[in-house]
Protein backbone atom coordinates (compact mmCIF):
# COMPACT_ATOMS: atom_id res chain seq x y z
CA UNK A 1 0.00 0.00 0.00
CA UNK A 2 1.11 3.53 -0.61
CA UNK A 3 2.06 6.00 2.13
CA UNK A 4 2.42 4.90 5.73
CA UNK A 5 -0.32 2.25 5.72
CA UNK A 6 1.12 -1.11 6.62
CA UNK A 7 0.71 -4.23 4.49
CA UNK A 8 -0.23 -7.67 5.74
CA UNK A 9 2.66 -10.07 5.31
CA UNK A 10 1.23 -13.29 6.74
CA UNK A 11 0.01 -15.09 9.82
CA UNK A 12 2.25 -15.75 12.81
CA UNK A 13 2.21 -18.93 14.86
CA UNK A 14 -0.48 -17.62 17.21
CA UNK A 15 -2.85 -16.69 14.42
CA UNK A 16 -2.06 -12.96 14.49
CA UNK A 17 -0.58 -11.25 11.46
CA UNK A 18 2.75 -9.78 10.52
CA UNK A 19 2.60 -6.28 9.08
CA UNK A 20 5.23 -4.26 7.33
CA UNK A 21 5.50 -0.72 6.05
CA UNK A 22 7.36 0.05 2.83
CA UNK A 23 11.08 -0.10 3.52
CA UNK A 24 10.60 -1.40 7.09
CA UNK A 25 10.75 -4.77 8.78
CA UNK A 26 7.67 -6.70 9.90
CA UNK A 27 5.80 -6.03 13.13
CA UNK A 28 2.94 -7.96 14.69
CA UNK A 29 -0.68 -6.82 14.21
CA UNK A 30 0.11 -3.34 12.86
CA UNK A 31 -3.02 -1.86 11.31
CA UNK A 32 -5.15 -4.99 11.62
CA UNK A 33 -8.26 -4.23 13.67
CA UNK A 34 -7.83 -5.76 17.12
CA UNK A 35 -10.44 -6.60 19.72
CA UNK A 36 -11.35 -3.71 22.03
CA UNK A 37 -10.79 -4.35 25.77
CA UNK A 38 -14.51 -3.98 26.57
CA UNK A 39 -15.26 -7.15 24.61
CA UNK A 40 -12.86 -9.09 26.80
CA UNK A 41 -14.44 -7.62 29.93
CA UNK A 42 -17.89 -8.90 28.92
CA UNK A 43 -16.55 -12.32 27.90
CA UNK A 44 -15.10 -13.00 31.36
CA UNK A 45 -18.50 -13.19 33.10
CA UNK A 46 -19.81 -15.10 30.07
CA UNK A 47 -17.22 -17.79 30.82
CA UNK A 48 -18.34 -17.96 34.44
CA UNK A 49 -22.02 -18.18 33.52
CA UNK A 50 -21.39 -20.86 30.88
CA UNK A 51 -19.36 -22.84 33.43
CA UNK A 52 -22.18 -22.70 35.95
CA UNK A 53 -24.80 -23.75 33.39
CA UNK A 54 -22.58 -26.59 32.17
CA UNK A 55 -22.13 -27.91 35.70
CA UNK A 56 -25.82 -27.65 36.58
CA UNK A 57 -27.20 -29.09 33.35
CA UNK A 58 -24.56 -31.41 31.92
CA UNK A 59 -23.01 -32.80 35.09
CA UNK A 60 -26.11 -32.74 37.31
CA UNK A 61 -29.08 -32.79 34.91
CA UNK A 62 -31.34 -34.46 37.44
CA UNK A 63 -31.07 -31.63 39.98
CA UNK A 64 -32.43 -28.65 38.06
CA UNK A 65 -35.17 -28.19 40.65
CA UNK A 66 -32.45 -27.40 43.20
CA UNK A 67 -29.71 -25.86 41.08
CA UNK A 68 -31.13 -24.21 37.97
CA UNK A 69 -33.40 -21.35 36.93
CA UNK A 70 -36.32 -23.67 36.21
CA UNK A 71 -37.06 -27.35 36.60
CA UNK A 72 -36.25 -29.27 33.42
CA UNK A 73 -37.64 -32.72 32.73
CA UNK A 74 -36.69 -35.19 31.43
CA UNK A 75 -32.98 -35.14 32.25
CA UNK A 76 -32.07 -35.62 28.58
CA UNK A 77 -33.28 -32.11 27.76
CA UNK A 78 -31.26 -30.63 30.60
CA UNK A 79 -28.18 -32.60 29.54
CA UNK A 80 -28.47 -31.46 25.90
CA UNK A 81 -28.77 -27.84 27.00
CA UNK A 82 -25.73 -28.47 29.21
CA UNK A 83 -23.83 -29.83 26.20
CA UNK A 84 -24.61 -26.61 24.34
CA UNK A 85 -23.38 -24.49 27.24
CA UNK A 86 -20.29 -26.70 27.51
CA UNK A 87 -19.35 -25.98 23.91
CA UNK A 88 -20.06 -22.30 24.50
CA UNK A 89 -17.77 -22.30 27.53
CA UNK A 90 -14.84 -23.37 25.33
CA UNK A 91 -16.03 -20.94 22.64
CA UNK A 92 -15.78 -17.97 25.01
CA UNK A 93 -12.45 -19.08 26.49
CA UNK A 94 -10.93 -19.30 23.00
CA UNK A 95 -12.47 -15.96 22.04
CA UNK A 96 -10.70 -14.35 25.01
CA UNK A 97 -7.38 -15.40 23.46
CA UNK A 98 -8.08 -13.93 20.02
CA UNK A 99 -6.32 -10.60 19.39
CA UNK A 100 -7.73 -10.07 15.88
CA UNK A 101 -11.33 -8.89 15.51
CA UNK A 102 -11.95 -10.82 12.27
CA UNK A 103 -11.10 -14.07 14.07
CA UNK A 104 -13.29 -13.28 17.06
CA UNK A 105 -16.41 -11.58 15.71
CA UNK A 106 -18.23 -14.89 15.38
CA UNK A 107 -19.03 -14.38 19.07
CA UNK A 108 -21.57 -11.66 18.17
CA UNK A 109 -24.42 -12.86 15.87
CA UNK A 110 -25.15 -16.30 17.36
CA UNK A 111 -24.95 -15.24 21.05
CA UNK A 112 -27.08 -12.18 20.26
CA UNK A 113 -29.77 -14.35 18.65
CA UNK A 114 -29.56 -16.91 21.45
CA UNK A 115 -29.86 -14.33 24.23
CA UNK A 116 -32.73 -12.51 22.50
CA UNK A 117 -34.74 -15.68 21.99
CA UNK A 118 -34.00 -16.86 25.53
CA UNK A 119 -35.22 -13.49 26.85
CA UNK A 120 -38.48 -13.88 24.91
CA UNK A 121 -38.92 -17.44 26.18
CA UNK A 122 -38.26 -16.27 29.74
CA UNK A 123 -40.85 -13.50 29.46
CA UNK A 124 -43.47 -15.81 27.92
CA UNK A 125 -42.95 -18.56 30.52
CA UNK A 126 -42.07 -16.39 33.52
CA UNK A 127 -44.32 -18.46 35.76
CA UNK A 128 -42.14 -21.55 35.19
CA UNK A 129 -39.00 -19.93 36.60
CA UNK A 130 -37.83 -20.14 40.20
CA UNK A 131 -38.11 -16.37 40.68
CA UNK A 132 -40.10 -16.74 43.89
CA UNK A 133 -41.38 -19.43 46.24
CA UNK A 134 -38.23 -21.50 45.80
CA UNK A 135 -35.05 -22.22 47.75
CA UNK A 136 -32.22 -19.71 47.82
CA UNK A 137 -30.03 -21.33 45.14
CA UNK A 138 -32.61 -21.84 42.36
CA UNK A 139 -34.14 -18.43 43.09
CA UNK A 140 -30.74 -16.77 42.82
CA UNK A 141 -29.95 -18.63 39.62
CA UNK A 142 -33.32 -17.65 38.14
CA UNK A 143 -32.72 -13.98 38.84
CA UNK A 144 -29.17 -14.15 37.46
CA UNK A 145 -30.56 -15.87 34.36
CA UNK A 146 -33.18 -13.15 33.89
CA UNK A 147 -30.79 -10.24 34.41
CA UNK A 148 -28.18 -11.77 32.08
CA UNK A 149 -30.61 -12.23 29.21
CA UNK A 150 -32.02 -8.72 29.71
CA UNK A 151 -28.55 -7.14 29.66
CA UNK A 152 -26.69 -9.21 27.06
CA UNK A 153 -28.54 -8.31 23.81
CA UNK A 154 -28.21 -4.51 24.13
CA UNK A 155 -24.68 -4.84 25.54
CA UNK A 156 -23.56 -6.87 22.53
CA UNK A 157 -25.09 -4.35 20.15
CA UNK A 158 -23.38 -1.41 21.84
CA UNK A 159 -20.01 -3.14 21.93
CA UNK A 160 -20.38 -4.21 18.30
CA UNK A 161 -20.91 -0.60 17.22
CA UNK A 162 -17.92 0.56 19.29
CA UNK A 163 -15.77 -2.25 17.87
CA UNK A 164 -16.63 -1.30 14.29
CA UNK A 165 -15.34 2.20 14.98
CA UNK A 166 -11.96 0.87 16.10
CA UNK A 167 -9.17 1.59 13.61
CA UNK A 168 -7.69 -1.06 11.38
CA UNK A 169 -8.59 -3.52 8.65
CA UNK A 170 -9.38 -7.22 8.42
CA UNK A 171 -6.44 -9.43 7.54
CA UNK A 172 -6.71 -11.34 4.26
CA UNK A 173 -8.42 -14.72 4.17
CA UNK A 174 -5.67 -17.33 4.42
CA UNK A 175 -7.63 -20.58 4.84
CA UNK A 176 -10.51 -20.70 2.32
CA UNK A 177 -13.38 -22.95 3.34
CA UNK A 178 -13.61 -26.00 1.01
CA UNK A 179 -16.66 -26.07 -1.23
CA UNK A 180 -18.11 -29.22 0.37
CA UNK A 181 -18.02 -27.56 3.78
CA UNK A 182 -19.62 -24.41 2.38
CA UNK A 183 -22.51 -26.48 1.02
CA UNK A 184 -22.85 -28.51 4.22
CA UNK A 185 -22.78 -25.50 6.52
CA UNK A 186 -25.20 -23.64 4.28
CA UNK A 187 -27.72 -26.48 4.34
CA UNK A 188 -27.23 -26.96 8.08
CA UNK A 189 -27.65 -23.23 8.72
CA UNK A 190 -30.83 -22.82 6.71
CA UNK A 191 -32.39 -25.98 8.15
CA UNK A 192 -31.49 -24.92 11.70
CA UNK A 193 -32.84 -21.38 11.39
CA UNK A 194 -36.08 -22.45 9.70
CA UNK A 195 -36.68 -25.51 11.87
CA UNK A 196 -35.69 -23.71 15.06
CA UNK A 197 -38.02 -20.79 14.35
CA UNK A 198 -40.92 -23.16 13.72
CA UNK A 199 -40.29 -24.84 17.08
CA UNK A 200 -39.89 -21.49 18.83
CA UNK A 201 -42.99 -19.85 17.37
CA UNK A 202 -45.32 -22.86 17.54
CA UNK A 203 -43.97 -25.35 20.09
CA UNK A 204 -47.43 -26.76 20.73
CA UNK A 205 -47.52 -27.99 17.14
CA UNK A 206 -44.09 -29.62 17.34
CA UNK A 207 -44.10 -31.04 20.88
CA UNK A 208 -46.34 -34.05 20.05
CA UNK A 209 -43.88 -35.13 17.34
CA UNK A 210 -40.66 -34.62 19.33
CA UNK A 211 -38.77 -37.88 20.05
CA UNK A 212 -38.83 -37.32 23.81
CA UNK A 213 -41.05 -35.39 26.17
CA UNK A 214 -40.65 -31.61 26.04
CA UNK A 215 -42.76 -28.67 27.14
CA UNK A 216 -43.38 -25.35 25.41
CA UNK A 217 -40.62 -23.76 27.53
CA UNK A 218 -38.01 -26.48 26.99
CA UNK A 219 -39.00 -26.58 23.32
CA UNK A 220 -38.36 -22.85 23.01
CA UNK A 221 -35.06 -23.17 24.88
CA UNK A 222 -33.91 -25.91 22.50
CA UNK A 223 -35.18 -23.85 19.57
CA UNK A 224 -33.16 -20.83 20.68
CA UNK A 225 -30.00 -22.93 20.54
CA UNK A 226 -30.92 -24.48 17.19
CA UNK A 227 -31.51 -21.07 15.60
CA UNK A 228 -28.31 -19.64 17.11
CA UNK A 229 -26.24 -22.56 15.81
CA UNK A 230 -27.79 -22.04 12.39
CA UNK A 231 -26.85 -18.37 12.48
CA UNK A 232 -23.27 -19.31 13.39
CA UNK A 233 -23.14 -21.69 10.43
CA UNK A 234 -24.45 -19.01 8.07
CA UNK A 235 -21.89 -16.55 9.37
CA UNK A 236 -19.28 -19.09 8.34
CA UNK A 237 -20.54 -18.71 4.77
CA UNK A 238 -20.04 -14.95 5.03
CA UNK A 239 -16.53 -15.27 6.41
CA UNK A 240 -15.54 -18.13 4.03
CA UNK A 241 -12.32 -18.61 5.98
CA UNK A 242 -11.49 -21.45 8.37
CA UNK A 243 -9.20 -19.29 10.48
CA UNK A 244 -11.87 -16.65 11.03
CA UNK A 245 -14.39 -19.20 12.27
CA UNK A 246 -12.03 -21.62 14.00
CA UNK A 247 -13.41 -21.02 17.49
CA UNK A 248 -16.90 -21.64 16.12
CA UNK A 249 -15.76 -24.90 14.55
CA UNK A 250 -14.31 -26.01 17.89
CA UNK A 251 -17.62 -25.20 19.60
CA UNK A 252 -19.56 -27.12 16.94
CA UNK A 253 -17.34 -30.15 17.50
CA UNK A 254 -17.84 -30.08 21.26
CA UNK A 255 -21.59 -29.39 21.20
CA UNK A 256 -22.23 -32.09 18.62
CA UNK A 257 -19.99 -34.63 20.35
CA UNK A 258 -21.36 -33.95 23.83
CA UNK A 259 -24.90 -34.00 22.45
CA UNK A 260 -24.39 -37.46 20.96
CA UNK A 261 -23.02 -38.70 24.26
CA UNK A 262 -26.17 -37.46 26.02
CA UNK A 263 -28.35 -39.39 23.57
CA UNK A 264 -26.39 -42.50 24.53
CA UNK A 265 -26.42 -41.61 28.22
CA UNK A 266 -30.20 -41.18 28.28
CA UNK A 267 -31.09 -43.46 25.37
CA UNK A 268 -34.05 -44.88 27.27
CA UNK A 269 -35.75 -41.46 27.22
CA UNK A 270 -35.69 -41.24 23.41
CA UNK A 271 -38.29 -42.64 21.05
CA UNK A 272 -35.99 -44.15 18.44
CA UNK A 273 -38.22 -43.61 15.47
CA UNK A 274 -37.44 -41.24 12.60
CA UNK A 275 -37.40 -38.20 14.89
CA UNK A 276 -34.86 -39.68 17.27
CA UNK A 277 -32.50 -40.64 14.46
CA UNK A 278 -32.87 -37.20 12.87
CA UNK A 279 -31.72 -35.58 16.11
CA UNK A 280 -28.76 -37.97 16.23
CA UNK A 281 -27.91 -37.18 12.60
CA UNK A 282 -28.17 -33.44 13.29
CA UNK A 283 -25.66 -33.70 16.14
CA UNK A 284 -23.40 -35.99 14.10
CA UNK A 285 -23.26 -33.50 11.22
CA UNK A 286 -22.38 -30.75 13.67
CA UNK A 287 -19.59 -32.77 15.27
CA UNK A 288 -18.10 -34.02 11.99
CA UNK A 289 -18.30 -30.71 10.11
CA UNK A 290 -16.87 -28.85 13.08
CA UNK A 291 -14.12 -31.36 13.70
CA UNK A 292 -12.99 -31.64 10.08
CA UNK A 293 -13.12 -27.86 9.60
CA UNK A 294 -11.17 -27.34 12.82
CA UNK A 295 -8.51 -29.85 11.72
CA UNK A 296 -8.21 -28.24 8.29
CA UNK A 297 -7.75 -24.80 9.84
CA UNK A 298 -4.96 -26.08 12.09
CA UNK A 299 -3.29 -27.89 9.19
CA UNK A 300 -3.38 -24.72 7.11
CA UNK A 301 -1.89 -22.69 9.96
CA UNK A 302 0.89 -25.27 10.35
CA UNK A 303 1.60 -25.14 6.61
CA UNK A 304 1.76 -21.35 6.64
CA UNK A 305 4.11 -21.42 9.60
CA UNK A 306 6.45 -23.93 7.96
CA UNK A 307 6.72 -21.85 4.79
CA UNK A 308 7.13 -18.46 6.48
CA UNK A 309 10.64 -16.99 6.46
Amino acid sequence: MAGSVRDVAGPTCDGSYMMHAPGQGPSTIGEVRTVIPAFRWILVPFVGLALGATWSLLVLPGRTEDLFAWTIEPTLTAALLGAAYGGTLVFFVLALREPVWANMRIVIPAPFVLSTLMLIATAVHEDRFHLRDAALVPTGVAWIWTVVYVVVPPALLVLFVVQLRAPGIDPPRTAPMPSWLVVLMGAYGVASVVGGLVLFVAPEEVVPHWPWTITALTGRALAAWIVALGVAALQGLVERDLRRVRIGLVAFTIIGGLGLLQLVRFHDQVSWDLGGWLVAAYLLVMAVAGGVGWRLSVARADADLSTSP
